[in-house]
C-alpha cells in the first residue's frame, strides 16, 4: 500500500479526533460552568460528591492526553505523507538493479554467441569478423589494415559471410561498409 496515502489518513482520523476531543472538552466544561452557575458559585460538596471547581481542573489531564497522542499522530501522518519516500526509492532502485541484471545477461549471452561462431571459422575468418564486432561500420579498406590481410582475402571472406548472411555491405560511394547484421 502506497505509504503517502496511508500518512494522508492518519492526519485526517487525527483532526476529526481533534474536533470531537475539542467539542466534547468544550461540552463538558459547559456543564460544569452550568453546574456552577446554579450552585450561586459557591462550592457546595456534600460527602462524596466533587467541587464544580475540581471537576472543570480534572478535565485537563484527559484533555492534555488527548492532544499529545493527536500531535503525535499528526507528525507520524505528515512523516509518511511527506517525509518517508524510502519506499519508492527501493522500487526504483530495484527496477534498475533488474534492467541492470537483464541487460548484461543479454551481453553475456551475446558474447557467448559470438565466441561459439568464432570456433567455427579459421584464423583469418576470426580476425575479420573481430574487426568488424570491434568497429562496426568499418570500411573494406581499413579492415585490410586492421586485419593484415590481402585485399582479395578479405573480399573473399567478406562474400563468404555475407552468404552466411553474418555481415552486411553497404556501398557509400567508392567505400563499402561492413556492419554485422
Amino acid at each position: 500500500m502506497d505509504t503517502r496515502k496511508i500518512g494522508y489518513g492518519i492526519i485526517l482520523f487525527a483532526l476529526l479526533t481533534a474536533v470531537m476531543l475539542g467539542y466534547f472538552r468544550g461540552q463538558a466544561e459547559q456543564a460544569q460552568l452550568q453546574r456552577l452557575e446554579e450552585a450561586g458559585g459557591i462550592c457546595e460538596a456534600h460527602g462524596s460528591e466533587t467541587c464544580p471547581h475540581e471537576a472543570i481542573s480534572s478535565l485537563e489531564l484527559p484533555t492534555t492526553l488527548g492532544a499529545t497522542l493527536i500531535i503525535a499522530a499528526i507528525l507520524f501522518g505528515i512523516y509518511l505523507g511527506f517525509v518517508d519516500r524510502t519506499q519508492d526509492r527501493l522500487v526504483r532502485t530495484s527496477r534498475e538493479l533488474a534492467k541492470a541484471i537483464e541487460n548484461q545477461t543479454i551481453n553475456k549471452k551475446e558474447e557467448h554467441d559470438f565466441e561459439l561462431l568464432l570456433k567455427g571459422l579459421d584464423a583469418d575468418e576470426q580476425k575479420v569478423l573481430k574487426a568488424v564486432k570491434g568497429q562496426d561500420g568499418i570500411s573494406q579498406s581499413t579492415l585490410v589494415l586492421r586485419t593484415d590481410l590481402s585485399k582479395s582475402k578479405v573480399s573473399m571472406v567478406l562474400a563468404g559471410f555475407e552468404k552466411k548472411g553474418l555481415v552486411k555491405k553497404v556501398q557509400e560511394g567508392k567505400i563499402n561498409r561492413v556492419y554485422l547484421k
